[in-house]
């Protein structure tokens, strides 16, 4: 096998989710990966969330030794880097490596130049943050872009919201909420919000009409806050306007394991908020995790990479 170099044009792309869920789909068909290679350019959370998830493959700085020692290339066993931001000192270490280069795009943006500066050390491309109503434009997109390049096309992975979740703790966090009760249980992500206003459904069924939700109410809605504590799908209660709620309400959530944190903002204020924080959220959990190896293994021909990395690279 061989080292392989996950790169993307610009910040916010997916490379250490690409990664992740490569890490997990090599593994599953039987594939050891031997190494998680950092540089000294590698940015700290990068190395800290392979710590954190992967800690039972051996993660090395490169140096000088390193690049040129022959263990790096064991039988079916495959390195993984991940690229900086600086594409002159990827492309010095992916030829120090001899590794083959897999690059992410955000669908939408040119990568004509990209494939230039790295040429024949290209792999191929996979396509994040594909949107599902531009599907049908995929084509032209990427005729448009690997016109003249021989690199392979391994899938386009979809928008999820999952990905782009942030978990009940680092809401409150970020927007200075405080916990009534259920703290110990705020690991868990949310996916949507769901405004327990007027709501004219039979509340149960409105509440359980989005997976993994949080409930923003105001702490005098009592009647809305039990209903919405009746559903598996409400998975906290987000209070507003600093008035806490009763101490039944309290009682139930408790007895469901479910958080309830109160916020001093209104009701509309604190929805432009979180509509803003989500830029925030960050790749480093668990479900994450597990969520692109799945879309990875759904979207992403990964047999085709595998065959191609078995090959050496091109000079």
């Amino acid at each position: 096998m061989t080292t392989l170099m996950v790169i993307s044009k610009t910040k916010n792309t997916g490379k250490t989710a690409i990664c992740a869920g490569l890490i997990n789909n090599f593994i599953d068909k039987k594939i050891n990966v031997g190494k998680i290679l950092f540089t000294d350019n590698s940015p700290a959370k990068d190395i800290e969330f392979y710590e954190n998830f992967f800690s039972e493959i051996e993660q090395s700085r490169l140096n000088s030794t390193l690049k040129k020692s022959g263990d790096l290339l064991q039988n079916q066993t495959i390195n993984i880097i991940e690229g900086t931001d600086d594409h002159k000192e990827n492309l010095k270490n992916a030829q120090d490596l001899d590794a083959s280069v897999l690059l992410v795009v955000r669908y939408g943006e040119n990568f004509q130049k990209i494939l230039g500066h790295y040429g024949s050390r290209i792999n191929g491309i996979v396509v994040n943050f594909m949107p599902k109503y531009r599907q049908n434009e995929l084509g032209d997109y990427l005729e448009k872009n690997l016109k003249d390049c021989n690199a392979e096309f391994y899938g386009a992975i979809p928008d999820d919201r999952k990905l782009l979740s942030m978990s009940i703790s680092q809401i409150a966090n970020i927007l200075n909420g405080k916990f009534i009760i259920g703290e110990e249980n705020s690991n868990r992500l949310i996916e949507n919000y769901l405004i327990g206003g007027l709501v004219l459904d039979w509340g149960p069924f409105y509440f359980s009409s989005k997976n993994n939700n949080a409930v923003i109410v105001r702490g005098d809605r009592p009647d809305v806050q039990l209903s919405a504590l009746q559903t598996d799908e409400t998975q906290a209660l987000f209070i507003t306007k600093g008035v806490s709620p009763v101490e039944y309400v309290s009682y139930e959530a408790e007895k469901v394991n479910k958080p309830i944190v109160l916020f001093s903002d209104s009701t509309h204020e604190f929805t432009e908020k979180i509509e803003k924080i989500q830029l925030k959220s960050k790749f480093d959990h668990s479900e994450k995790i597990e969520k692109i190896s799945d879309l990875l293994n759904n979207n992403f021909d990964l047999d085709m990479l595998i065959d191609k990395l078995r090959l050496p690279v091109t000079r």
